[in-house]
C-alpha cells in the first residue's frame, strides 16, 4: 500500500512539473501565461505619453529681468538766507503753492543779540568830529564810528552786549579824562531766519525760485 502511495506522488510531481514548464501545452493544458512582453513594450517611455487632445504642458518661462533702476535725478542744497519771521513765512508759502511739502526745507534761525555802547555824538559837523577823534587818541582811547544810522555821525568808545557791561566801561573812561560819553544801544535783538531746501531738483528750482525771489526780495543761492 505504501509502495503504491509512494509512486502515485512520485507521478504527481512529475506531471506538476511537467503542467508548469508548459511541456503539456500541445495537449491543451499549461499554466496561464502571466507575462505580456508585447504590451511592455508598447509602456517604454510611458512618461513621455500624454492624452490626445490635450496641449504639452509648456516648460515654465524664466522669469523677466527686472531692469536697472532709474538714475536719481541730480538734487543740489538751495537757500535763501537773513529772513525776517514773516518773510520766512512768506517763503514757505510760496513753496506750498509751488507743489512742495514741509519735509522739503528746513526753516534755520539765528539771533543777534541787542548791541550797547559807550557813545560820543551826535556831532552836527565833521569838524567836530574829527576834533573829538584827535581827543581821544591824545588819551588813548580806542573808538570806531557807529553803524547805526540814528547815531550818526557818532563814535563808539567800546561795545558790549549788555547794559550794565557798557555802564562799567564808562565809569572807567571818566576816569581816563572822557566827558560828554554816555551809554546807549546801538543794536536791538534781531532774529534772522534762513529757509534751507536740501535737495532741490532743477526742475522744482525753476518752479520755486521765481516765487522765492517775489517773497523774500532775493533770490535762492547755494547752501553755505
Amino acid at each position: 500500500m505504501l509502495r503504491l502511495f509512494a509512486l502515485v506522488m512520485l507521478l504527481a510531481n512529475a506531471g506538476y512539473f511537467a503542467w508548469s514548464q508548459g511541456h503539456l501545452r500541445t495537449l491543451g493544458w499549461g499554466p496561464v501565461e502571466q507575462r505580456e512582453p508585447e504590451r511592455l513594450a508598447q509602456q517604454m517611455g510611458a512618461d513621455k505619453l500624454r492624452l490626445e487632445g490635450t496641449a504639452p504642458t509648456p516648460a515654465p518661462s524664466p522669469a523677466p529681468t527686472t531692469p536697472a533702476a532709474a538714475a536719481t535725478e541730480a538734487t543740489t542744497c538751495q537757500a535763501v538766507a537773513g529772513l525776517s519771521p514773516a518773510q520766512a513765512t512768506a517763503v514757505t508759502t510760496a513753496l506750498v503753492g509751488a507743489g512742495l511739502d514741509d519735509k522739503q526745507w528746513a526753516l534755520d534761525e539765528s539771533v543777534l543779540p541787542e548791541r550797547w555802547i559807550v557813545y560820543v555824538g551826535k556831532f552836527p559837523s565833521a569838524d567836530l568830529l574829527n576834533r573829538k577823534k584827535t581827543e581821544l587818541r591824545s588819551l588813548r582811547v580806542e573808538f570806531r564810528d557807529v553803524n547805526a544810522p540814528a547815531l550818526q555821525p557818532g563814535l563808539a568808545l567800546g561795545t558790549y552786549s549788555t547794559e550794565a557791561a557798557a555802564q562799567t566801561a564808562l565809569q572807567e573812561l571818566g576816569r581816563s579824562g572822557v566827558r560828554s560819553a554816555k551809554v546807549t544801544k546801538e543794536r536791538e535783538e534781531q532774529r534772522s531766519v534762513s529757509v534751507r531746501l536740501p535737495a532741490l531738483t532743477e526742475a522744482e528750482r525753476a518752479r520755486v525760485e521765481p516765487l522765492v525771489q517775489q517773497a523774500a526780495g532775493k533770490p535762492l543761492a547755494a547752501c553755505p
